[in-house]
C-alpha cells in the first residue's frame, strides 16, 4: 500500500510559488480509476508526473506502484520466510521507481515528479493516517510543488467522480517536522483538525481531438436517447454505502471515547499535581486580554514557549491519533451529507414519476380536480 519514502526525488527549489490549482489530463484520471477499480477493495498507490507553472500544477501522466505482498502481516508475523519475502518486495520498490523514471525519459514523457495518488479502498473517503502523513511529508520536504490525489471508488458510482487533491498545510508541516504532538505544540502552531490538510481545486483538461470526439458522440442518435427513460438512475444504490459509513462512524466514536477517557485521567492527575503552575500560565494568557492584538499574541506565545509548561505535558497521551480520528469523522459526515442529499433527490423524482403515472391512468379524475 503506502510508499516508504520519496526515494530518488530531487531537492526542492528555493523561492518556489505555492500551488493553488491542479490541472489533470483525462488520461491520468482514466489510469487512476482503472488501477483502483481493478484492485478494489485493496488500497493502492501510484506516482504522478507532470510540471508546475507558477501557481498551476499540471499532471500529465501517472503509473502505479507495485502492490506489496501482505502475506507476512496476514499471518501475524509468525512466519519468518513470508516476512522476508514481503521485505524483498519493499526493497524492490525503489528500484522499480528508478526503472520507471528511466523509461518515461526514453519515450519523451514528462518525468518531473509532482506527487502521488492513493485510493481509499473500502474506507469511504477516509485516507488520513500516520502512513499517509509520513509519505506526503517526505514529498513536501523534498519538492515544492507536490500533491496527493485521493480517489474514492465507493462514492464514484453512476457517473459521479470522487477525486480530490490534498497537501499538508504549512502549519502542520512545521509541527510535523518537530515530531512533538502534544496539546501545547498543537496550540503553539495553531493546528486543528480543519487546517491539518488543504484541499486544492481540480480542473480536467482534454486534448482537442478528444473534445472533438466527445462532441460528435453527443450528436449521435444512439447517445442522445431522446425517447429513452432510464429508471435505473432512480435506484437508491448508495444505501449500503451509507450503512457502511455509519458502521465506521460508530467504530471511530468508540475509539475516540476510549482516547478521551485516557486523556481525562491524565488531565485529572495533572491538575492535582501541578494546578498552581497551570493557574499561573492561565493568568499570564488572560492578563493581556484587554491589551492590543500584538501584545496579546506575544503574551500567549511566551506562555506556550515556557519550558516549564512543556515539561508538565511530558506524560501526555499522543494527540495526533485523536486529531486523525476527528478528521476521519468529519470526512464520514461529509460523505453521508452528500449521499443523503442525492437520495432525497431520487426520492422526490420517484414521487413525481408516480404522480404523473396516476394522472395518465385517471385523466378524467385529474380534470375534475382542476
Amino acid at each position: 500500500g503506502q510508499m516508504d519514502s520519496a526515494d530518488g526525488i530531487p531537492a526542492a527549489g528555493a523561492g518556489a510559488k505555492q500551488i493553488e490549482q491542479i490541472e489533470l489530463d483525462g488520461l491520468v484520471i482514466m489510469k487512476i480509476i482503472k488501477h483502483c477499480q481493478e484492485t478494489y477493495p485493496i488500497t493502492v498507490t501510484g506516482q504522478l508526473l507532470g510540471m508546475d507553472m507558477d501557481e498551476m500544477l499540471e499532471v500529465t501522466n501517472c503509473y502505479p506502484f507495485p502492490q506489496s505482498s501482505p502475506v507476512g502481516q496476514a499471518v501475524g508475523g509468525g512466519n519468518t520466510l513470508m516476512e522476508q519475502q514481503d521485505l524483498d518486495v519493499q526493497v524492490d520498490h525503489s528500484q522499480f521507481q528508478m526503472d520507471m523514471m528511466r523509461c518515461v525519459r526514453e519515450v519523451n514523457i514528462d518525468h518531473q515528479v509532482v506527487g502521488w495518488y492513493q485510493s481509499t479502498g473500502s474506507q469511504v473517503g477516509s485516507f488520513l493516517s500516520p502512513q499517509w502523513l509520513e509519505t506526503q511529508a517526505a514529498y513536501q520536504a523534498n519538492l515544492s510543488a507536490v500533491v496527493c490525489l485521493v480517489y474514492d471508488p465507493i462514492r464514484t458510482v453512476e457517473g459521479s467522480l470522487n477525486l480530490r487533491a490534498y497537501r499538508i498545510s504549512s502549519r502542520f508541516m512545521s509541527l510535523y517536522s518537530k515530531g512533538q504532538f502534544t496539546s501545547v505544540a498543537f496550540a503553539k502552531y495553531g493546528v486543528n483538525t480543519k487546517n491539518m490538510v488543504e484541499e486544492l481545486p481540480i480542473r480536467v483538461r482534454n486534448a482537442a481531438v478528444i473534445n472533438a470526439m466527445v462532441s460528435s458522440l453527443e450528436l449521435d442518435s444512439q447517445v442522445l436517447g431522446e425517447n429513452d427513460v432510464l429508471f435505473a438512475r432512480l435506484d437508491e444504490s448508495t444505501k449500503p454505502v451509507v450503512e457502511q459509513t455509519l458502521d465506521y462512524i460508530l467504530s471511530d466514536m468508540d475509539e475516540l471515547t476510549r482516547d478521551q477517557s485516557r486523556y481525562t485521567f491524565f488531565v485529572r492527575n495533572l491538575v492535582r499535581s501541578a494546578g498552581a503552575q497551570l493557574d499561573a500560565v492561565r493568568r499570564a494568557r488572560s492578563s493581556s486580554s484587554s491589551s492590543s492584538d500584538s501584545t496579546r499574541a506575544a503574551a500567549s506565545a511566551a506562555a506556550l514557549n515556557d519550558p516549564a509548561l512543556g515539561r508538565l505535558f511530558n506524560g501526555e497521551p499522543p494527540r495526533l491519533e485523536t486529531k486523525l480520528i476527528l478528521r476521519d469523522l468529519q470526512s464520514y459526515m461529509e460523505s453521508i451529507d452528500v449521499m443523503s442529499h442525492s437520495g432525497l433527490l431520487r426520492t422526490s423524482a420517484v414521487e413525481a414519476v408516480q404522480t404523473l403515472e396516476q394522472i395518465d391512468d385517471h385523466p378524467s379524475a385529474a380534470a375534475v380536480e382542476q
